[in-house]
């Protein structure tokens, strides 16, 4: 079974990688990868397009093009879990709920030095800081 695709590009690599929401196992969803670590950050981006709308203008037929906005939905999930776990709607609430293990990122959070523009430094924060911290913490 294929569990991702990577592609070679000329100034960098792209990784891909098939995971299942928690809400929905049935199918999985190609997500890019953005960060890697005890926590992986993935992306689920859907590029702007273009839809075309027919209509009737002075008794004629006419096409109108609307251009549709990308979109970034963001997932996480540790190396032991299985499925990944959605950052949309509610971000502060929802990474206050996944990182609880990490009392300094949830007060740099707090305090507004980690917000949704900087999710990869959140996440590579998390990896850099706050598994060393588990760790000694055992």
């Amino acid at each position: 079974m294929v569990s991702g695709i990577t592609f070679h590009g000329f100034e960098m690599d792209v990784e891909y990688r098939y995971m299942y929401k928690k809400e929905d196992q049935r199918y999985p969803l190609l997500l890019e990868v953005l960060t890697e670590g005890e926590v992986t950050l993935y992306a689920d981006v859907n590029s702007s397009s273009m839809i075309l709308v027919p209509g009737f203008a002075s008794n004629s037929f006419s096409l109108t093009s609307y251009q549709l906005p990308e979109t970034t939905k963001l997932y996480v999930n540790r190396r032991s879990e299985f499925v990944i776990y959605s950052l949309q709607g509610g971000f502060k609430r929802k990474v206050r709920t996944y990182f609880t293990d990490c009392p300094q990122l949830l007060e740099k959070v707090n305090n507004n030095e980690f917000g949704r523009p900087q999710i990869i430094e959140l996440v590579n924060y998390y990896n850099d800081y706050c598994t060393d911290w588990q760790e000694s913490k055992n």
